[in-house]
């Protein structure tokens, strides 16, 4: 999230120096390019960021190494993060080339799973609760009190959801409550007198929008309320099914007989608006 940015060309860079000074070493090499694609699919893993999320920052690195120079197909060990031009004296590495061919293997394995993963599952909440625990530590205890809103949804009644391995329906209700409170919180800080605080809190509220934002457009559906009187004509009960990306593309399959169907029924005019709704809602998301 810090380095491994535009104006490295999402390549991550060799090392990061504090002392005696901050200094970034913009050069990379293929352990490097294989590790950096790696934390992105432990993040996703640990509930730290979202399928979206992470299949876009692999985009953007594996497009950056598909245009560096190579030696008959093999990646040079060292390049310039900022020209990307490989770097003197030129050479490819067994070690470093066999650490990436790893690092790729185990990459393909994690991506040919993510379409039967859930895309709101137990692992979402509990990587804000670890996020949360480090907000805790980097909050001045004095000012902790202002962190109860957010503590009261993701301890207890977050605690029940995993217990219970609860319906994406329910797990969504948490996370735009966390979105509202989240806003509050980080509106709270001043972060030019907490600094480590205020770092923290932000991240827990990208890593709260990053998920909220997987909802919206994977599970838009989860924001509506069924009308009264609360008949979804099998429609709901479909839906609850729909938690993978799998499931989600043949949505419009499974759906469309149903809500043609119940829209040739007599009913009233919020239940037309609301099934209408959820019809664009799943050809939205299936594409």
């Amino acid at each position: 999230e810090r380095f491994v940015t535009a104006e490295e060309h999402y390549l991550p860079p060799d090392n990061y120096q504090l002392h005696p000074g901050p200094i970034l070493a913009h050069r990379t090499s293929p352990t490097n390019m294989g590790l950096a694609l790696l934390a992105n699919l432990s993040a996703y893993d640990f509930g730290f960021i979202s399928c979206a999320n992470l299949l876009k920052r692999c985009e953007n690195t594996l497009a950056t190494m598909a245009s560096l120079p190579r030696f008959y197909g093999h990646f040079y060990n060292w390049y310039d993060t900022t020209t990307l031009a490989s770097l003197a004296p030129r050479y490819v590495s067994t070690v470093d080339s066999g650490n990436l061919a790893g690092h790729l293997v185990t990459l393909r394995g994690g991506l040919l799973e993510l379409p039967d993963n859930p895309i709101l599952s137990a692992q979402t909440l509990q990587g804000l609760r670890d996020t949360l625990s480090v907000v805790i530590d980097a909050t001045p205890e004095m000012q902790r009190k202002r962190l109860a809103p957010i503590q009261n949804l993701l301890i207890k009644p977050v605690g029940t959801l995993l217990a219970t391995q609860a319906a994406p329906g329910a797990i969504a209700q948490v996370l735009f409550q966390l979105a509202e409170r989240s806003a509050s919180l980080i509106a709270s800080i001043d972060v030019s007198l907490e600094p480590n605080a205020g770092e923290w809190s932000i991240a827990l509220d990208q890593q709260i929008r990053d998920a909220v934002s997987e909802i919206d457009s994977l599970m838009p559906w989860l924001r509506l309320a069924v009308p009264s009187p609360t008949e979804s004509f099998g429609v709901v009960e479909l839906l609850n099914g729909a938690a993978t990306l799998s499931s989600i593309a043949v949505l419009p399959a499974q759906l469309t007989p149903l809500v043609d169907a119940a829209l040739r029924m007599p009913i009233t005019a919020a239940q037309s608006t609301w099934l209408s709704a959820i019809q664009g809602h799943i050809i939205a998301a299936s594409s």
